[in-house]
């Protein structure tokens, strides 16, 4: 299952595909066909969030026309030939990622949008309208499949998670990837994993580098493991695995953290020169054991209904 939009111009836009290509060559995240063709795949995939889609070409040289009560045509509309597709039955971050590229993408070259999930007839939609029209989709979607499967009585792989709380998760997942890729790339991205516990809570956690400077994102739990080091004894060492509550680590490390920008100020900067400070504090932290936990693909949560 999935949501389609097909893109169309007016007779005022003069479309060339290859206009579109050059555009998505300056965006993160894109991968574009080596050599251009009658049919090809652009595809999206975000290391970061997990979320993925896809634009297909498929040249066909057809369009529509719109016609008043007398026949006339009132407006003629020219296929761009260009599909998009994301999967459904997805976590609405999902949506919230895709639909803000693609309206980006329509407003930039002025496309009229098909969306068959609502009427079959170009028009303008805003970025807001078809994240809508998503969510009723996708929201419809994950009911479908979940009543066919306690119809069948099968489990299903999916993991229901709080649409508040995947959000928050992606939010901030997302604005630190956005901002690396824009502006610094000497500070490692650390993945914020997610992880079910025994209760079926989703728990976020990030594991401690230790080694290079990083972005120090909020989460529920940091994940160490390194050997520390005996300043009486420079040959032995022990090794330190754990978690450690993201509040705690914050604070012990307060001296050494930069902000990240103003926008997420709770999001924080481990630069260079503070690394050997901040390991040395981090030896000073009690660490918690290891929790039983399953980890969470972003592609495997569904909202909870």
């Amino acid at each position: 299952m999935s949501f389609d939009l097909y893109f169309f111009h007016n007779e005022a836009i003069e479309y060339k595909i290859s206009d579109v290509m050059d555009y998505l060559k300056g965006k993160p995240y894109f991968k574009l066909p080596d050599v251009d063709g009658d049919e090809f795949i652009i595809s999206y995939m975000n290391p970061y969030t997990g979320v993925d889609f896809y634009l297909a070409y498929q040249k066909s040289n057809t369009g529509i026309e719109e016609r008043d009560d007398q026949g006339n045509v009132t407006a003629r509309f020219f296929n761009t030939d260009l599909t998009f597709r994301i999967n459904v039955n997805r976590a609405t971050f999902f949506g919230y990622e895709a639909l803000s590229i693609i309206g980006e993408l329509a407003d930039k070259f002025d496309w009229f949008v098909i969306n068959p999930q609502n009427e079959g007839i170009p028009k303008k939609y805003t970025t807001e309208d078809l994240l809508h029209s998503w969510l009723e989709t996708n929201r419809r979607a994950i009911e479908t499949v979940k009543d066919y499967n306690e119809m069948r009585g099968s489990s299903s792989i999916s993991i229901e998670v709080p649409a508040e709380q995947s959000l928050e998760w992606w939010k901030k997942t997302y604005e630190m990837s956005r901002f690396i890729e824009e502006h610094d790339e000497s500070f490692l991205i650390p993945k914020i994993s997610l992880f079910e516990d025994e209760e079926g809570k989703a728990l976020s956690i990030v594991q401690w580098n230790g080694e290079h400077p990083q972005v120090i994102p909020t989460c529920d739990f940091f994940y160490v493991k390194y050997k520390k080091k005996w300043k009486w004894a420079p040959f032995l060492s022990s090794e330190r695995v754990g978690l450690v509550r993201h509040r705690d680590l914050a604070k012990e490390l307060e001296t050494c953290l930069l902000p990240f920008s103003t926008e997420l100020s709770d999001i924080k900067l481990l630069p260079k020169e503070h690394v050997k400070l901040a390991n040395r504090l981090l030896d000073q932290i009690q660490l918690q054991p290891i929790l039983p936990l399953r980890e969470i693909e972003p592609s495997m949560i569904v909202d909870k209904i």
